[in-house]
């Protein structure tokens, strides 16, 4: 019997180059891709981000429906639930904007390493933004 081993060499197509001799893409074409890789980028990473701001409103509208919100506590109900939905959309998209400009570093070639933050290491005024707590400003809303 004859191991794998002791089979001759065949050559492999991944021992071919991917692109024929002459037919090699130009630096212009090159810098054409690389632009193209990163244009698909964004465009990616818009579909999804606009894909969970559509979801996370179809959420609050079905929870808007089903909600109380004659009474004050089902107000306070709904603006919890409603702030988690809205908080985990917007951690949803920081992660995609991250690995976006992760993506478009590395079809450029700058090394991007670093690993994204857990939102319990965001110092607290730069959690929020230029926005106020969800939670209260419903709550407001249900005091009016």
């Amino acid at each position: 019997m004859i191991s794998a081993n002791e089979l001759p060499a065949k050559e492999s197509v991944y021992d071919m180059p991917a692109v024929p001799h002459g037919q090699q893409p130009t630096p212009e074409q090159q810098e054409q891709a690389m632009t193209a890789q990163i244009a698909a980028t964004v465009v990616g990473v818009a579909a999804a981000k606009a894909a969970i701001q559509d979801a996370v409103t179809n959420q609050i509208v079905a929870l808007l429906k089903s909600a109380d919100l004659l009474s004050e506590a089902g107000i306070k109900a709904f603006a919890k639930i409603a702030a988690g939905l809205v908080r985990n959309a917007s951690r949803k998209s920081q992660e995609l904007t991250r690995v976006g400009v992760k993506k478009r570093a590395s079809i450029v070639g700058v090394p991007f390493n670093a690993p994204m933050p857990k939102a319990k290491d965001i110092p607290q005024e730069l959690r929020q933004g230029r926005t106020s707590n969800l939670e209260s400003a419903y709550a407001r809303l249900a005091k009016e």
